[in-house]
């Protein structure tokens, strides 16, 4: 990394703000928000997406990250910022928690550290009801074991460490400058 740029990762369940709250902290701090899948995992993404193997899945997943690694570090290394909604801790967490037992040697690649790594949650009630507001992308598959999984996938984002961030009955901007008070931006 160089000169004053930034990596910060945005974590979380399905509807605690994560993609509203990654492109307005971007636009804030002056960072460039990737999304950590690129389109050229587009087809593999909706392969996976809709079958059922949830060890091909977290293989993919894995793989997207570290794409999406060395398109971070480049950003980096130019003095650039980047904010992502999610990173290696979210391919693991939703994977592991809905049981999957790939072992990936992640200590073996060597992927952009975060500088500032949050994990945003919600009241379960409040989650659900921003999820059924604005619909799913998501296989609906998989959307219902993360849902089935949530306790699971809660405790291994915190077995990471994560700083918390509580977004339940907070709008984004209130959400946006709380996190740039912590990254102090």
């Amino acid at each position: 990394m160089s000169g004053s740029s930034v990596f910060v990762v945005l974590e979380g369940l399905h509807g605690v703000g994560k993609s509203e709250v990654a492109r307005q902290l971007a636009d804030a701090i002056c960072a460039d928000h990737m999304p950590t899948v690129a389109p050229i995992f587009k087809d593999v993404r909706g392969l996976v997406d809709r079958g059922t193997s949830l060890e091909w899945r977290h293989a993919v997943y894995a793989v997207a990250v570290l794409d999406a690694g060395w398109r971070i570090r480049e950003r980096l290394q130019a003095g650039r910022s980047v904010v992502v909604e999610s990173w290696l801790y979210r391919t693991m967490a939703f994977h592991r928690g809905m049981g999957s037992d790939l072992k990936l040697p992640v200590d073996t690649v060597e992927l952009p550290e975060p500088d500032w790594q949050f994990l945003l949650t919600c009241n379960d009630s409040e989650r659900r009801r921003r999820l059924d507001q604005r619909g799913s992308s998501n296989s609906a598959y998989w959307l219902s074991r993360a849902e089935s999984n949530s306790t699971k996938i809660e405790e291994q984002y915190r077995s990471f460490g994560l700083q918390e961030v509580d977004t339940t009955g907070l709008e984004i901007d209130s959400v946006v400058g709380r996190l740039r008070d912590r990254i102090g931006r």
